[in-house]
């Protein structure tokens, strides 16, 4: 359970993600899980380098650090880890050149979107409304969130605020706190995305050539895909488009159920993003590495 004042809801901060090495991190923890059938194509796209399964088997248990251990290995801190923070640092850092950094603009852009998302809930509907609605199995009761299936303990943020961040390789855990102590920083809480997404995030994907793209799809909805890269509601849509909400509505969804945008209800709206696979036919995306760790 984490515990907010006033001041921390006012101290709250919405970031796309905590860096590579989180997500590394974070992937090493997903490899060393057993069953779940909803986030098994995830593990297995990433046991596919040769590294991958090895290296999990190898770090102590990433579900074992405690939020000030995990702040350590995740922010890359040289002291106060412990052996077992350092060894999983250490496989982090070998899995993110063998299975993630191929892949790390993609993922970034998925990350973005979330944040984006959540950031316009917040501005729209307040701070509080983002906590109750990060994760189904998390709930917020006016001073503390509280979330199903997370390692027993209590934070108390003391008026320092906290970060909030998506991640792609959390799963199965829901949501995960780092505390950097008492004085010394900002908390953060990381909560999942959608493992069947993630799974995506991992494929080879060839992007289409721009000029083809409204040949492939057509001209107006080539026009609602290249809007979408910047989220937004339906109506607002219309608007930037020029056409009525009915008809933005029908383009949505076909390029929907053709896996290029997702869709979120945000209580009597809904909001439309491009999907990796979306900004990949856009040419916007490169399967190369433009994130190194340090």
């Amino acid at each position: 359970m984490i515990h907010f004042t006033a001041d921390d809801l006012a101290r709250t901060q919405l970031r796309p993600t905590l860096g590579p090495l989180s997500e590394a991190v974070f992937a090493i923890g997903l490899l060393q899980q057993r069953g779940g059938r909803v986030h098994h194509h995830l593990r297995d796209r990433l046991a596919r380098s040769r590294q991958g399964a090895r290296l999990a088997a190898a770090c102590p248990p990433v579900d074992d650090l405690g939020p000030e251990q995990l702040h350590q290995v995740v922010t890359g801190a040289t002291g106060g880890r412990g052996a077992q923070g350092e060894r999983v640092a250490l496989g982090a850092r070998t899995l993110w050149g063998a299975a993630i950094a191929p892949h790390w603009r993609r993922i970034s852009n998925h990350l973005t979107a979330e944040a984006d998302w959540r950031g316009r809930v917040a501005v729209r509907d307040g701070v509080e409304r983002l906590l109750s609605a990060l994760h189904p199995r998390a709930t917020w009761d006016g001073t503390v969130l509280s979330v199903e299936g997370c390692p027993p303990g209590e934070l108390h943020l003391g008026g320092r605020g906290v970060i909030v961040a998506p991640s792609v390789f959390l799963a199965p855990r829901p949501a995960a706190a780092l505390d950097p102590g008492a004085g010394t920083g900002t908390p953060a809480l990381v909560f999942a995305t959608p493992p069947a997404a993630g799974a995506r995030l991992l494929e080879p994907v060839r992007a289409t050539e721009p000029a083809a793209l409204g040949a492939l799809v057509g001209q107006t909805r080539a026009a609602v895909l290249r809007e979408l890269v910047d989220p937004c509601f339906n109506n607002e849509l219309a608007v930037r488009l020029g056409i009525s909400s009915a008809s933005a509505s029908q383009h949505a969804a076909v390029l929907r159920q053709s896996g290029l945008i997702s869709t979120r209800r945000v209580r009597n709206h809904v909001l439309h993003s491009v999907t990796p696979l979306g900004r990949a036919l856009l040419g916007q995306e490169s399967d190369g590495a433009v994130a190194l760790l340090v």
